[in-house]
């Protein structure tokens, strides 16, 4: 662990010890002192998350996000940077399964019809919801129509 002054082995010893200590939940709780927590006793009122955790975490959820698209998507990895962002952004907010809801917009996608596409995320609900960010989506897919 950066920046602890322990050895390496009386680091992974506390570490073990924690764990053990303090259990995991992946979700909220409320611990025997009534303060909400999660993960091995990370106190959430008084510390949060780190950007730094934050990071960690986000980079973790994109890789498991872009995972289940690459096997969701057979065509996935034929498309460029600017598509696999907007997708894997969609599937970020409403996850795996909300993406794969945009039935129509997909199939636009696979065909390259990249003006169709963005007029289906633009006219869905989501749209609706994130309209700030469902332009900005929207903008990278029409960046694809050759000019």
């Amino acid at each position: 662990m950066l920046g602890m002054t322990l050895n390496l082995e009386s680091q992974a010893k506390l570490t073990k010890m924690l764990i053990q200590d303090e259990g995991y939940n992946q979700f909220l709780y409320k611990d025997t002192r009534n303060i909400l927590t999660c993960g091995y006793g990370f106190n959430m009122e008084s510390d949060g998350l780190y950007p730094e955790e934050c990071d960690f975490i986000l980079h973790n959820r994109l890789v498991k996000r872009e995972k289940q698209l690459i096997k969701d998507l057979p065509y996935y990895n034929n498309l460029n940077d600017n598509v696999k962002s907007v997708l894997l952004n969609l599937a970020y907010c409403m996850g795996e399964h909300g993406l794969i809801g945009f039935h129509n917009m997909l199939a636009y996608i696979q065909a390259s019809d990249w003006a169709n596409a963005s007029r289906e995320l633009l006219d869905s609900q989501f749209g609706k919801d994130h309209a700030n960010r469902a332009q900005r989506l929207a903008y990278l897919l029409e960046q694809e129509i050759p000019k």
